[in-house]
């Protein structure tokens, strides 16, 4: 057994072998602590933008030029634990945790949106020059089947629930 360690394929399997553990510990899921009935509880985490991106797209500016900006918010903390992949136009983009949104720009036009978290709900979204667009995700669990829905929401209820959200990071 000594001989074995010394040999030099023993060290580069054990290095292989370490690397292997640390990048799977890496890929897996990092929770942050969330509010759930007034309970503190663990949710999922995802990249966060700065506090000064937050704030910036919580000013709600509409848009100059060609194109409108997309808010899309996860508002609930149903499924808690689960994150939700975002794809415009088939493109993944970013993930959404519970209480968090993403604002990004969209050229004029139609765009497909979709969500999965378990199954995926998609939408078709015509984009018009100069105007906000708020879409809500809302996740529902009942009997035991995880199932999403998205809806076009109004200006004023739109911001309400971003203001109650953290801005995700969009995906580089």
């Amino acid at each position: 057994m000594i001989f074995a360690q010394k040999h030099p394929c023993y060290r580069i399997s054990s290095c292989l072998a370490l690397l292997l553990h640390l990048s799977a510990a890496q890929a897996q899921d990092r929770f942050a602590p969330c509010r759930i009935f007034g309970e503190m509880r663990e949710c999922i985490a995802v990249p966060l933008a700065s506090e000064n991106e937050d704030a910036l797209a919580k000013q709600f500016a509409l848009p100059a030029g060609d194109g409108g900006t997309l808010y899309l918010v996860r508002p609930y903390t149903t499924a808690a634990r689960k994150k939700s992949r975002v794809y415009i136009d088939e493109k993944f983009i970013a993930e959404l945790a519970p209480m968090s949104y993403l604002a990004f720009h969209l050229g004029s036009g139609l765009h497909r949106v979709k969500l999965q978290t378990e199954d995926a709900v998609d939408t078709p979204l015509q984009i018009d020059s100069g105007k906000n667009y708020f879409l809500e995700y809302d996740l529902s669990l009942w009997l035991g089947v995880l199932s999403g829905q998205l809806e076009l929401l109004n200006a004023e209820r739109g911001q309400a629930m971003i203001l109650q959200s953290r801005l995700a990071k969009l995906r580089p």
